[in-house]
């Protein structure tokens, strides 16, 4: 999207150049046109990600208003929240 009158024009003028309806919208077109791909995000990974952060929150809930002892190995804590 152009915010401005040379930048409109510019659009414009390249659309001509390269045989699109000139409407002075950056739009698919041009991106095919340069040779660009329309990026998707992979859900997969989100997911992944989302249910790895819902496991650690579901975790650290239990530890709500659990008495710290002082001298817990970290190293135990650790692993019992990744599992």
């Amino acid at each position: 999207m152009c915010c401005n009158r040379s930048c409109k024009s510019a659009v414009v003028k390249f659309q001509k150049s390269k045989g699109l309806k000139a409407d002075g919208i950056v739009g698919p077109n041009i991106n095919k046109v340069l040779g660009m791909k329309k990026q998707t995000s992979n859900v997969s990974n989100v997911n992944k990600t989302s249910n790895k952060s819902t496991a650690i929150v579901s975790e650290a809930k239990k530890h709500l208003n659990v008495r710290y002892v002082w001298g817990e190995p970290l190293l135990k804590v650790l692993v019992a929240a990744d599992s």
